[in-house]
């Protein structure tokens, strides 16, 4: 499908690329009780990346006979691209990652339904069940460009969600992998037991020690820490740690991505670019090592692409993204004091100082629920002064242990 389109672009141009993806979607729903109707949908389209004179042009189209139109309006763009001196990747093999689960493929809407029925029936074991959604997805991506890259693999993604309330408390639990993972039943009980918890919470006004939920620490570092290993804002001085390289950024933790992890929801043999993903250590006992960068942000920036461009979908071009993040402390700490569930108001953060003032939703001191008062602090000297500590899990794209320091907490 894609070599004849490859073939009219490459007429045009000096170099072209193709990127094709389709994916498949089931997805069943509960809220309030009430059931609905299971939803099946699918997508296709391409992604058409040329250079004409060392400058990239972008264009999409969905159907093949908008090639011929798609191919136009990718020339005229590198035309008025600023990017100068851009070449393709080239060829690259790539190895086997544990990323499709044919289970995922196979799932129909009844066995969709009686997971949902199975984690809302958790739910009201310790609360009112208010929603609970599950979702079975698949599909292919398929790559190929005039300077001999040719990649083709095919990704499932399997996700659950549930939300309890009981009196003023709402608790969520939620699941995500890439394979198909028998969980309901424990996700829809832990959404309950937390809505259970939080009854009777109140604000507090408190100078100590706390603790953070894996979830708290991802979207910390999403918000900071990713964006400041962006090679892209670290080449145009926007980043924090953009003149850090080889020192000291953090405390005595290694912070790697990696897209090997069987099926991690980051997993995948190759970026969206045709560059081969490798493990790497983007932070060392605590010393920067390298930035993530695609293949554009490379060039400029007189680096290695790192195969971490990858885009939105055939619309968008590639950007800079993490794929799994793990991290590994060198030591542990014992944790105690407040520990926090959830926070809200992460955009709110300044990600190149690292200052917050985030609404505490659900949290613990002394065995008593906590909620409606405010964590301040700085998330560089959290991740430079703070103690990496209880069991380690995986939440999401973030496999990590929990992690305390010291902060203060305001009572509204």
């Amino acid at each position: 499908m894609i070599d004849p389109i490859l073939a009219k672009a490459a007429k045009k141009c000096d170099q072209a690329e193709l990127y094709y993806a389709e994916s498949h979607s089931l997805l069943s729903r509960s809220s309030l009780d009430k059931l609905e109707a299971c939803k099946s949908a699918e997508d296709r389209g391409f992604g058409l990346r040329v250079v004409c004179g060392g400058r990239i042009g972008h264009s999409f189209f969905s159907r093949e006979e908008d090639a011929d139109r798609a191919i136009s309006g990718a020339v005229k763009s590198a035309k008025l691209s600023h990017t100068e001196g851009y070449s393709l990747p080239g060829k690259a093999s790539y190895h086997k990652r544990k990323c499709f689960d044919p289970k995922l493929k196979a799932l129909d809407e009844e066995k969709l339904v009686d997971m949902v029925l199975a984690s809302m029936d958790a739910t009201a074991e310790s609360a009112d069940p208010i929603q609970a959604e599950v979702e079975a997805r698949y599909g292919t991506v398929e790559i190929a460009s005039t300077e001999g890259v040719y990649a083709k693999d095919t990704e499932s993604l399997f996700s659950l969600y549930c939300v309890g309330k009981k009196k003023e408390s709402m608790g969520d639990e939620s699941f995500s992998s890439r394979k198909l993972t028998d969980c309901a039943v424990r996700v829809g009980r832990v959404a309950g037991e937390l809505a259970e918890q939080g009854v009777g919470a109140s604000p507090v006004d408190y100078e100590g020690t706390v603790t953070l939920h894996q979830d708290v620490i991802g979207s910390f570092f999403g918000e900071s820490v990713v964006r400041n290993l962006n090679g892209e804002l670290a080449r145009r001085g926007k980043a924090k740690w953009a003149d850090r390289l080889g020192k000291k950024v953090t405390g005595d933790f290694t912070l790697t991505d990696d897209p090997t992890i069987d099926w991690g929801i980051g997993t995948m043999p190759f970026d969206d670019e045709g560059v081969p993903t490798t493990k790497k250590d983007m932070i060392k006992n605590g010393v920067l090592k390298q930035f993530y960068y695609d293949t554009r942000t490379a060039n400029l920036a007189g680096a290695k692409a790192t195969g971490n461009g990858f885009r939105g979908g055939p619309v968008s071009p590639p950007t800079i993204s993490m794929t799994n993040v793990v991290i590994s402390p060198e030591s542990r700490g014992s944790g105690g004091g407040m520990f926090v569930r959830d926070l809200m108001g992460y955009h709110n953060m300044n990600p190149v100082t690292g200052d917050f003032s985030l609404d505490i939703t659900h949290a613990i001191l002394n065995e008593k629920p906590v909620r409606g008062c405010v964590l301040t602090g700085n998330v560089f000297e959290m991740l430079e002064k703070g103690e990496w500590n209880g069991p380690t899990e995986t939440r999401a794209w973030l496999t990590s242990p929990q992690l305390s320091f010291e902060a203060k907490v305001v009572g509204k």
